[in-house]
């Protein structure tokens, strides 16, 4: 009888502390995604953003990490619509402008790329939301990488 008490406790410990620590994991609000942009004035790296059912927005903003004259932008297409935000100056923590594609649910092209020549490294960050502003699932893959 008390081995059974002693593996039901035990189970039980280990059930218990399984759910606080799921419960205290952090919900991720955006996510973010690091590159680099080649030398060339023309160097683009695109992406697609998917997001799950039921997103009204695909939410992005990039930080340009490296200081100099070429700025970093990003743009977001799906369908007829498209939007741009560029980060007004480089080698700062500061991101651009957030801006909304308000396209809804599916895949969604995004372009990073840069105003002049030179080396650039950014970060950007894209975020699936509800009308509401909440999370919805989120996939990125890279199709190309300049």
């Amino acid at each position: 009888m008390n081995i059974m008490r002693s593996t039901f406790f035990k189970s039980a410990c280990a059930s218990a502390s399984l759910v606080l620590a799921v419960g205290h994991t952090p919900i991720a609000l955006a996510h973010v995604q690091g590159g680099s942009l080649g030398p060339a004035a023309q160097a683009t790296d695109l992406y697609t953003v998917t997001c799950s059912t039921p997103t009204f927005r695909l939410r992005t903003r990039v930080k340009d990490n490296t200081a100099g004259s070429s700025l970093v932008q990003v743009q977001t297409r799906k369908g007829p619509i498209a939007t741009n935000t560029t980060d007004p100056s480089g080698g700062n923590t500061a991101y651009s402008p957030v801006v909304y594609n308000n396209s809804g649910t599916g895949a969604y092209n995004v372009l990073v790329d840069k105003t002049t020549m030179g080396l650039n490294s950014y970060t950007l960050e894209y975020h699936c939301e509800t009308a509401a502003g909440g999370h919805t699932g989120t996939g990125i893959i890279q199709n190309q990488n300049q």
